[in-house]
């Protein structure tokens, strides 16, 4: 046999051999369709649940995460402003997100709002003083400021917490 054919026959073997301890049999693999599916996969499928007559009441919490995704989306897509509004919005529900403070400073920051940014880096600080990133992207807005004292404190402070963290030392040498 051929090289290139022995190589394809080996393949199918070892098709077959992985659809059988998968469950299926070598009938229900050649027909395909729902009976193709081992037994395995078709009850791990979530159960539809049953209509209801009016929308289940989410909680606030719920509500807030919905609400910083949408603002991530909304960043993602170039929309700051609406990023901002939306992750303000979260906030509202939920205040000590230490992400949604973080995510919305950087909307600020792209903004060019630094004051704003340096804001809600620091609140993010304040209620997760062990994110580097949070320091990190305070003494960018620090900067921006013209405030290299603070700036470099920033960093100083990340390579303390994290000594090989890289992005710290090219800001170091920003500043």
């Amino acid at each position: 046999m051929p090289e290139p054919a022995r190589k394809t026959m080996s393949g199918l073997n070892a098709c077959c051999c992985l659809l059988l301890a998968a469950g299926f049999g070598l009938a229900d693999a050649a027909r395909g369709g729902a009976a193709a599916q081992p037994a395995v996969f078709a009850q791990a499928r979530p159960p539809v649940p049953p209509a209801a007559s009016s929308p289940p009441a989410t909680s606030p919490a719920a509500r807030a995460q919905a609400l910083s995704t949408a603002g991530i989306a909304a960043y993602k897509a170039g929309r700051h402003q609406e990023a901002i509004q939306l992750y303000t919005q979260s906030l509202a529900l939920q205040a000590n997100q230490a992400i949604v403070y973080y995510n919305r400073g950087l909307a600020h920051y792209a903004l060019r709002n630094y004051t704003a940014a340096r804001d809600d880096q620091t609140r993010a600080i304040q209620i997760n003083p062990s994110d580097t990133d949070f320091f990190i992207w305070r003494s960018n807005s620090l900067r921006m400021l013209k405030d290299m004292e603070g700036a470099l404190g920033d960093i100083e402070h990340v390579l303390k917490m994290s000594p090989r963290n890289t992005l710290a030392f090219v800001r170091r040498g920003d500043i």
